[in-house]
């Protein structure tokens, strides 16, 4: 199914926070599209990526338009190692008009580095693709203590 008159993408963001107001209205707090994780230590190495580096949520707002029945809805995040990561599927309800489907995705991701995309499919087909750009910054507080690599030692 082509979707010339629908549904309709409203909004896809990224932000720090929603909040689900009383009247049903959401307020997305601090929409984001490159976030920095900052690591300060011993060493001149970056620690590793982990889950969880960053907790922020992905909004996708779409109206109806002419569409009217159940549609699957899935997202999938790329990484840029060239990895895919399924993140969810879920079935869409559309009822015509101004009627919609609200969608806030709580995410934890690692802090790899680049340019990532998070892309929604309905039924299918693309409806949206996002981009996040992820930048490390490290601050070396002097040499590794604890170094992963060692010196060959010397024999006398």
């Amino acid at each position: 199914m082509e979707f010339e008159n629908g549904p309709y993408v409203q909004l896809a963001a990224f932000c720090e926070n929603v909040l689900d107001e009383k009247d049903e209205v959401k307020s997305l707090i601090r929409v984001v599209d490159h976030l920095t994780k900052e690591w300060t230590g011993p060493g001149t190495e970056f620690p590793e990526p982990q889950e969880g580096d960053f907790s922020l949520a992905y909004v996708l707002l779409l109206k109806s338009g002419d569409a009217e029945g159940t549609y699957p809805l899935s997202m999938k995040w790329l990484i840029p190692n060239g990895e895919q990561r399924d993140v969810l599927e879920t079935i869409a309800h559309f009822h015509g008009g101004e009627h919609g489907v609200a969608l806030v995705v709580r995410m934890n991701i690692g802090a790899e580095q680049g340019l990532h995309w998070l892309v929604s499919y309905l039924d299918g087909h693309q409806i949206a693709k996002s981009p996040l750009r992820v930048s490390r910054v490290l601050r070396s507080t002097g040499p590794d203590p604890n170094p992963s690599t060692s010196e060959p030692q010397s024999q006398t």
